[in-house]
């Protein structure tokens, strides 16, 4: 009975414990990778959030423009270059 016990240990030692050694250090790369990934997920969803507030504030920033022009141009036709303009002198 001694000789199985001892042929297991020799054989957990062995051949076992390198695999899960190589099993450990895969799961160890393996959660780096995603570590990695998920805070680059992160920061760029902060930027598109950001781009996203920037943009809607273009957005108000353009109808509040046109919104004005429409007030102040009562003919609704928006800019218009007189001859004057458009001669070179």
């Amino acid at each position: 009975m001694s000789e199985t016990g001892q042929c297991l240990g020799v054989l957990l030692h062995e051949e076992c414990q390198p695999a899960v050694a190589q099993l450990a250090d895969a799961l160890a790369d393996w959660y780096k990778m995603a570590q990695t990934v998920y805070l680059q997920v992160y920061i760029l969803d902060k930027d598109l959030d950001t781009y996203e507030k920037r943009l809607e504030a273009f957005s108000r920033h353009l109808r509040v423009t046109a919104s004005f022009i429409r007030i102040f141009r009562p003919d609704n036709t928006g800019y218009k270059i007189s001859p004057r303009e458009t001669r070179n002198t």
